[in-house]
């Protein structure tokens, strides 16, 4: 091609077919794009699908435990899209493992949850692998899974020692400066959990005993969805004053409730026996307890409460039926206190 053909053809302006031909090629450049196949890696296999929300919950928390192991909890990111469904009709939330990262063990293991218009729930695992969650690249501080095996819910009211022996069968022997910083972990979740019950401003005062009792209540653990029939709650209306320096309060379970009511069945009159002690407490309020006595002598306990009356005393009132047996609780309670 000649110098002057060269020049003509630079010198052209551009026509609509090349227009066309541009736009041609972008579109076959998007096709290519979007027609690439995911990878195995990329995949989702359905763990359970067409559940309720509560059953999504539990399988989360069941594979935490199994999978992750100790306190550690799946991480959820956010909605997408955030508000209302997408226009296929559903939303999505991905839950990652708590050791990825490159300080931690880079874990890629994922978890999904989508949610339809008709309020089915399924949950999916990404095609992947955990990494050993026993790597640890942190320059400082303690690795995540030591912290997570330290804080272990079947941890729970062991001492630190016994708790740092556990974690050195588990992952090895431990440095002094590990060891401190164990017992510092210790320590800051054993606060931890103490301000989820009462707020460290409001502990060691009524106010801070006012927020428990309301805390405890039947109705507020049912909202919570932590009520069970061996969960401690409050029975009936507390009376806490400050001014008066009064506490009346019982609580009990719902199985320990029924202990009266089972002796009743075998044929048994039913007898509450009640004994209070100033021990316990450093403000000198009593802690009374309610209970029963079968055949055998054997002494089951019905509820507990903490009181403000100035004696010690033994006192046995009948119990009427078991549709009243919280109200025969409560008028004992006042006429002891009173």
């Amino acid at each position: 091609m000649s110098e002057s053909e060269i020049e003509i053809e630079s010198d052209r302006t551009p026509t609509d077919d090349d227009e066309i031909e541009c736009e041609g090629e972008s579109k076959q450049q998007h096709k290519r794009k979007t027609a690439r196949r995911q990878g195995p890696v990329g995949q989702w296999d359905i763990i359970c699908e067409k559940v309720s929300e509560e059953d999504i919950n539990s399988r989360l928390q069941s594979t935490a435990r199994v999978e992750l192991g100790g306190s550690a909890n799946w991480s959820g990111a956010t909605w997408k899209p955030p508000m209302g469904f997408s226009k296929k009709g559903f939303r999505r939330k991905i839950y990652r493992c708590p050791f990825r990262g490159a300080a931690n063990a880079s874990c890629t293991a994922e978890l999904r949850v989508t949610e339809d218009e008709q309020g089915k729930w399924t949950l999916e695992r990404k095609r992947t692998v955990h990494a050993n969650h026993a790597i640890s690249n942190k320059t400082r501080g303690l690795p995540k899974a030591i912290i997570c095996a330290a804080t272990s819910p079947t941890k729970v009211g062991l001492a630190p020692a016994r708790v740092i022996k556990t974690v050195r069968e588990q992952f090895g022997a431990l440095s002094d400066k590990e060891r401190t910083q164990c017992m510092r972990v210790l320590k800051y979740d054993k606060m931890k959990k103490r301000d989820t019950v009462v707020p460290h401003e409001l502990r060691k005062t009524f106010g801070g005993l006012v927020c428990w009792a309301k805390s405890r209540t039947r109705d507020a653990l049912m909202r919570k969805k932590e009520f069970g029939v061996h969960t401690v709650y409050v029975c009936g209306e507390s009376e806490i004053d400050s001014t008066t320096q009064t506490v009346n309060m019982a609580y009990s379970t719902e199985n320990l409730l029924l202990n009266a009511y089972r002796q009743e069945q075998h044929g048994i009159s039913s007898i509450v026996q009640i004994d209070c002690t100033h021990r316990l407490i450093l403000e000198g309020h009593a802690c009374m307890l309610f209970g029963t006595v079968d055949a055998a002598q054997h002494f089951h306990p019905v509820s507990t409460s903490t009181t403000t009356i100035n004696c010690v005393c033994l006192l046995t009132v009948p119990l009427s039926l078991s549709s009243s047996r919280s109200i025969s609780l409560s008028l004992s309670l006042s006429d002891v206190s009173s």
